[in-house]
């Protein structure tokens, strides 16, 4: 399974680092995402083959953004629509965590892609 540093947006990049720092994000908040990230990453991980995940991995170790790491891999048009799933309702739980201030930040960081 690959790793649960996957704080990013599909069209863009952001390392969970650069979200905790541009966030403020208090412990708890940062434990809470954590959370949802990695429960997140297993059920992406769940829908793809093992040699996608083995990009996946590879990606991470030569740290490319998760977007361009999921465009390197050819998905079918059933996983992107169940990776893109999971990809929105980690988006709610995280945004959820928020203070009001800090998801007017988020937005503007990471807007919704239409």
């Amino acid at each position: 399974m690959f790793a649960p540093r996957v704080w990013s947006r599909v069209k863009g990049t952001f390392t969970p680092e650069t979200l905790v720092q541009k966030l403020n994000l208090t412990a708890d908040q940062k434990q809470k995402a954590y959370k949802i990230f990695v429960d997140s990453n297993k059920k992406i991980a769940q829908y793809l083959t093992p040699e996608q995940r083995q990009k996946v991995e590879a990606g991470f170790k030569a740290k490319q953004g998760f977007g361009a790491i999921l465009k390197s891999l050819n998905l079918t048009a059933d996983q992107q629509k169940k990776i893109g799933a999971v990809l929105v309702e980690r988006r709610k739980l995280f945004v959820a965590i928020l203070t009001p201030e800090q998801k007017k930040k988020f937005e503007v960081l990471s807007p919704v892609k239409k």
